[in-house]
């Protein structure tokens, strides 16, 4: 009787441990990660920003004095060596802040407006034809045009339209105008008056990607785009004349 007992007790010692082993095998999966608290990360991207802006310049120099053939692309470097006596972004006149409320979160955006265009300024409903490049602020390019493109606006900020970055783009956007005219050319080529508006803007990750990478994107990355918006069309009038209204 007593070896029967034994016998008993080690196999419900032993049950119990293939069990537990079971157990620990099926919590061998890849951990979830808990998404960041968007209030929290709005603080600490604004910090980044900052940082970044206290650091770098724009390449102002070469607006002024613009040379034959300059593309009026922005560029940006580090305030360190020869460039220890430019000016930080954060102090030039032509920072301004906008406060941009999603997700219930109020984000602070900074944009630069170089030239702020003397053409008609894009809604939220338009298009616009621009040359962009969008990098992370270790200067990794994640998006660039060679040549203009157009480029849909995707309405306003909304549950069902919740947008990426490029909502966050069309918030700046509407800050610049377009060109003033055009001449077609022989080879039915476009040039466009010299007077389009020229820009960049600073967004935190919540008016980016957030918690959602690309293929060269990080989770949580703080960005800035820098674009010339140099036509615009109205969406709403190509829809009226669409439907003969």
């Amino acid at each position: 009787m007593m070896r029967l007992t034994k016998l008993f007790i080690l196999i419900v010692l032993t049950s119990i441990s293939i069990i537990s082993c079971k157990n620990d095998d099926d919590s061998s999966g890849p951990d979830v990660v808990p998404i960041r608290d968007r209030g929290e990360q709005a603080i600490a991207d604004d910090e980044a920003l900052i940082s970044y802006l206290q650091t770098h310049f724009y390449n102002e120099e070469d607006f002024q004095n613009p040379v034959e053939g300059f593309d009026y692309r922005i560029k940006f470097d580090s305030i360190a060596g020869a460039n220890s006596d430019k000016t930080p972004l954060i102090d030039s006149d032509l920072l301004t802040t906008k406060v941009v409320n999603r997700n219930d979160v109020d984000y602070t955006i900074y944009i630069l407006k170089i030239r702020e265009g003397v053409g008609a300024h894009p809604t939220f409903a338009d298009s616009t034809f621009q040359n962009y490049r969008g990098e992370l602020l270790n200067r990794i390019s994640f998006d660039n045009t060679a040549n203009p493109v157009w480029f849909d606006h995707p309405g306003a900020l909304s549950q069902a339209n919740p947008g990426i970055a490029v909502v966050a783009l069309t918030e700046a956007l509407i800050e610049f105008g377009e060109a003033s005219d055009f001449t077609v050319n022989a080879d039915n080529t476009v040039t466009f008056t010299d007077d389009f508006g020229v820009g960049a803007v600073f967004l935190p990750s919540g008016l980016a990607y957030f918690n959602n990478p690309t293929s060269n994107i990080p989770a949580y990355s703080h960005l800035f785009l820098v674009f010339s918006c140099i036509k615009l069309t109205k969406q709403i009038m190509i829809k009226m004349e669409f439907l003969h209204i």
